[in-house]
């Protein structure tokens, strides 16, 4: 199980550069959909959400491959 620890530099800088690309995803999904007005939410919802899964699983992944190892437990002699 897992220990919560405080983030990293690194792991920062990880959780900055992803709310960076969210907010541009964000404005670019806005400005391409409003385009079409009739069609607006679907292509709103096509451009978005699937840029934004993937922005969320790599920032996730990176933030876990950049945290510390977890330590061993240590066994008692005689338990």
């Amino acid at each position: 199980m897992r220990t919560k620890q405080p983030l990293k530099t690194s792991q920062r800088v990880v959780v900055i550069i992803m709310d960076v690309l969210l907010m541009t995803e964000l404005c670019l999904a806005m400005y391409w959909c409003n385009r079409d007005p009739e069609t607006m939410v679907a292509t709103f919802l096509k451009t978005y959400l699937p840029a934004a899964m993937i922005t969320l699983g790599g920032a996730w992944m990176t933030i876990r491959r950049l945290s510390p190892p977890e330590p061993e437990p240590v066994l008692q002699k005689g338990a």
